[in-house]
């Protein structure tokens, strides 16, 4: 509100000047046209955020050739845009330091294609900065330019990441064992250590089943439960029978009855699971065999049949 209005009195101010007869010649009242027309520029540039085309059009009216109330504005606006035109330097970064040749646009605009680190004047809002370097994927950064802010850097990494070199790893040397003298001695008759196995008894499978049977039922007597209710919900609440909310609540006890079935017996299931116990079997089982036998017997010959069971 404050800068529309100090535009108005300034508009004001130019009509007075504009009103007064000039004694001069033609090209003098050109000229005070023209210094009046870069003074209304320059104030509706600066409302706009356009500070460097506002500060374009000060410059034109700050001339001694314009009057002196038009001058003496666009003087004192010319230090305060001076002081409020925020700039930006740009900075690439590569392998081997810092590039120069380095192409920066915003749009189609191309700002700068030589990085010398001086800054550049831009109009305040936000900005997305295209840094192309040849042989390099282009970076694009986004950035927020503020009124007043001075040589901000924004600066572009084309480095490359160098995973560090694993480290090499040095085998410790084996340590000196003295050999000791042969010692004769009784080997002992090889064991042989029966293996041991936890088989999962009968009673898992079966809590395990359970559980699976009463969550299923869990969940038709859910979807019952609710579709009951929705139905009621829209055909007779709050005004339903007796016996339609007695149905309602069978479905949802059986619900709730269903699913304390399906937690204990999960809960049941996995703690037989782990406790199960562990039994030991020879390492060779020994199996049933049948072979022919012949001997011996009394005065005569013997025949018959030998078995292992």
């Amino acid at each position: 509100m404050f800068r529309k209005a100090l535009c108005v009195a300034s508009l004001l101010t130019v009509e007075h000047v504009l009103a007064q007869p000039t004694s001069g010649p033609a090209t003098s009242q050109e000229s005070t046209e023209r210094c009046v027309q870069a003074h209304e520029q320059a104030q509706l540039a600066r409302l706009e955020g356009s500070l460097t085309e506002s500060r374009r059009a000060l410059k034109s009216c700050a001339l001694e050739t314009c009057p002196t109330a038009v001058q003496r504005d666009c003087v004192r606006w010319l230090d305060e845009l001076n002081e409020q035109i925020p700039t930006v330097v740009f900075e690439a970064l590569t392998d081997s330091g810092a590039a120069q040749r380095v192409r920066v646009s915003h749009g189609d605009r191309v700002l700068v294609e030589l990085l010398d680190g001086r800054p550049i004047e831009l109009d305040p809002g936000y900005y997305e900065f295209r840094f192309e370097l040849a042989g390099q994927e282009p970076k694009v950064l986004s950035v927020l330019l503020k009124q007043g802010e001075k040589n901000k850097l924004v600066s572009a990494d084309f480095r490359h990441a160098v995973a560090p070199a694993p480290a090499a790893v040095v085998p410790a040397p084996a340590p000196y064992v003295q050999p000791m003298p042969p010692v004769a001695r009784e080997q002992p008759a090889p064991t042989t250590q029966s293996p041991t196995t936890h088989p999962v008894p009968t009673v898992v499978y079966a809590t395990a089943g359970l559980a699976l049977a009463a969550a299923a039922t869990t969940a038709v007597f859910g979807l019952n439960t609710r579709m009951l209710k929705n139905e009621a919900y829209e055909e007779c609440a709050p005004g339903c029978s007796r016996e339609r909310i007695d149905d309602i609540k069978r479905s949802a006890l059986m619900t709730d009855i269903a699913l304390g079935v399906a937690v204990v017996s999960s809960v049941a299931s996995l703690v037989l699971y782990w406790q199960r116990p562990s039994t030991t079997t020879a390492a060779a089982r020994r199996r049933p065999a049948i072979y022919p036998t012949l001997g011996w017997q009394g005065a005569g010959m013997a025949a018959g049949l030998g078995g292992a069971f």
